[in-house]
């Protein structure tokens, strides 16, 4: 009797610890998808921050710094062209001078060129603000993508690595800016795709062939 007691006792022992660790195997289960889950949450946060600056700074630099610079660089060379335009103007003969001035001023030619000028300035404003919006409408998008995130972090706050967040955010802010500025003022800036020499024998070229008339 006593054997056969023992016999049972130990079945359900047996039993009782199989069921103990079906039950930590079932809770170590759900801490590893917990903890999983929690660390999919603040990387995607951490690299939801990241795009979302970088985002904001290219469309902040693009508008404000990037478009007034090439504008700059353009006029600067057009403007270069007619200085010396000028200064080879100045040693004509008055004669010669007159021809230039029929050629230009016939017909109110300048008023006509004014005219289309503040068309066009209307139309590529317009276009200017069209393209905002649609660059606001993508940063945008990933606005919403980043709260999204920011909000799930926000929920399970006590398990996100805030500082790793912040400080990897303004690491990356601080050399995305400096590689930004170097770059754009030791390769852009040293670069442009058309010549001072190239912008004047265009002009020079087209101007010769307006008064041969053979200009097409």
């Amino acid at each position: 009797m006593e054997g056969n007691i023992e016999i049972i006792d130990n079945s359900e022992c047996t039993i009782s610890e199989l069921h103990n660790n079906k039950h930590e195997g079932n809770r170590y289960v759900l801490l590893n998808n917990y903890n999983t889950y929690h660390t999919i949450s603040e990387k995607l946060l951490s690299i939801l921050s990241h795009v979302f600056i970088m985002v904001c700074f290219a469309t902040y630099f693009f508008f404000e710094y990037v478009i007034e610079i090439e504008k700059k660089l353009l006029l600067d060379k057009i403007n270069t062209y007619f200085d010396e335009l000028n200064e080879h103007y100045k040693d004509q003969d008055d004669e010669y001078q007159e021809v230039i001035k029929y050629i230009l001023y016939y017909e109110n030619i300048n008023d006509n060129l004014y005219e289309e000028y503040k068309n066009a300035q209307h139309i590529q404003d317009k276009k200017l603000n069209t393209l905002k919006v649609k660059a606001g409408m993508m940063v945008g998008y990933v606005a919403i993508f980043f709260v999204l995130s920011l909000l799930n972090a926000i929920r399970i706050r006590k398990h996100i690595h805030w500082t790793h967040i912040v400080v990897e955010n303004l690491l990356m802010f601080l050399l995305l800016g400096i590689f930004e500025y170097l770059f754009f003022t030791h390769i852009i800036m040293s670069y442009t795709p058309i010549t001072d020499e190239e912008l004047r024998y265009l002009l020079y070229n087209n101007v010769e062939q307006i008064i041969n008339g053979t200009y097409s």
